[in-house]
């Protein structure tokens, strides 16, 4: 008897609005996931078009964590995102982990492109991401210590893969990238590191000219 009643009391909650906005939101976060990681394979492969997929499977996901991310976390249904009954029994404590969470996974997404892509300022990217991610992490960790709740289980697993994948791609060079992206295209790799080499030519002459704009004015 107590089982049926369980079975019931469950098939009756996955039944509700709020339960299946949760689930068509998670179903288009493992869909953009996969998508990304299909484009990182066919980029290293060459294969035309990678880079617009990936570009736009990260901004897309970036966009579900950062504007989007405090409800899909909170599991708040997007037709009662404006009624305050939506947000009850929601602590402090959780509104700003997942505030934090939101803004570093979103910023590691956009760290992780930049990166893949061989863009600038992808190091400050995901350096910002990974600080961002920690403070939340800490804030997961100790509500799941304290809760166990599935909730924060879930939480933890996208910062691991997330987080893992952004902690790797900051120890690897952008060089490096391009190595195995343009394995294949010798004249490619030597465009790129001529476009590297005169970027930081061009960053050294401005630091230098910022540097004795002062002693001009002596």
């Amino acid at each position: 008897m107590f089982l049926l009643l369980t079975y019931k009391n469950n098939k009756l909650k996955h039944n509700t609005p709020k339960y299946k906005d949760y689930k068509s939101m998670k179903k288009f976060e493992k869909t953009l996931g996969l998508l990304a990681v299909i484009s990182v394979i066919l980029q290293f492969f060459s294969i035309p078009g990678s880079v617009m997929l990936l570009t736009l499977s990260m901004m897309l996901v970036a966009i579900l964590y950062y504007p989007l991310g405090f409800i899909f976390f909170n599991n708040i249904p997007l037709r009662n995102v404006f009624k305050k009954e939506a947000y009850k029994g929601i602590s402090t404590l959780k509104i700003v982990g997942t505030i934090g969470l939101r803004m570093g996974l979103s910023i590691l997404c956009i760290g992780i492109l930049f990166k893949l892509n061989t863009y600038p300022f992808s190091s400050q990217n995901l350096g910002l991401g990974l600080f961002t991610t920690l403070i939340a992490l800490l804030v997961v960790i100790y509500r799941l210590l304290k809760t166990k709740r599935s909730f924060y289980r879930e939480l933890l697993i996208r910062i691991a893969i997330i987080g893992g994948i952004g902690l790797l791609l900051l120890f690897v060079t952008d060089l490096s990238i391009a190595k195995i992206q343009l394995r294949n295209n010798p004249e490619g790799l030597k465009a790129y590191k001529e476009h590297v080499k005169n970027r930081e030519q061009q960053k050294t002459h401005n630091k230098e000219n910022i540097e004795l704009k002062p002693k001009r004015y002596k």
